[in-house]
């Protein structure tokens, strides 16, 4: 009996820090899942988006989910899908990095100046509660900044959209999320 506890025990460690990727790969395709919420800070104007969108899901004790930034036009707006989350829920920490395209990157490294879609990396350390996701967030452009230094990390506090939560329960298994993260990254994933 003892032997069986520790293993649960052990098991439950490695699930609540596990990478969303070696996570979601052993998920059962018609797991249940449910929708943990949607947090954003995004503002708008008439024609613009500006600010951050965190849009989390659940099965089991797997976390997983897309990213989204703007600053400019809205409409597709970039996304990318959660990576190498860990979750740990009895301190409600939570730190996870997302691979976007935000536009296109003047490059001088050929002969010629040349367009290519830029390689976006975000990473965020926080804490995430029932009303808000809070935290340091960092972006790196990869191939722009020498050495992939990160552009200065900024403090975001990301409250809980009700509307936008509701708008998330359209999958209820996870081969359904994962047939709709296709298609949504497909038009406005990463393009790298």
């Amino acid at each position: 009996m003892l032997k069986y506890a520790f293993t649960a025990a052990v098991l439950f460690f490695f699930a609540a820090f596990a990478n969303a990727s070696e996570c979601t790969l052993k998920l059962n395709t018609q797991a249940p899942i449910t929708v943990v919420g949607s947090y954003s800070n995004m503002s708008y104007t008439e024609e613009h988006a500006y600010g951050y969108t965190v849009e989390l899901w659940r099965s089991a004790d797997c976390l997983f989910g897309f990213f989204l930034s703007s600053s400019g036009l809205m409409g597709n707006t970039p996304t990318g899908q959660i990576e190498n989350i860990n979750y740990d829920e009895k301190t409600s920490t939570i730190s996870f990095s997302a691979r976007l395209t935000e536009g296109l990157i003047l490059s001088s490294a050929t002969l010629e100046l040349s367009f290519f879609p830029s390689q976006d990396v975000y990473e965020f350390t926080g804490v995430l509660h029932e009303e808000s996701l809070r935290g340091t967030l960092r972006h790196i452009i990869k191939n722009d900044l020498p050495d992939d230094q990160p552009i200065d990390p900024e403090i975001v506090a990301l409250p809980l959209s009700h509307n936008d939560s509701k708008e998330m329960e359209s999958s209820l298994t996870y081969s359904q999320w994962e047939l709709e993260a296709k298609d949504i990254l497909k038009h406005r994933g990463p393009k790298w």
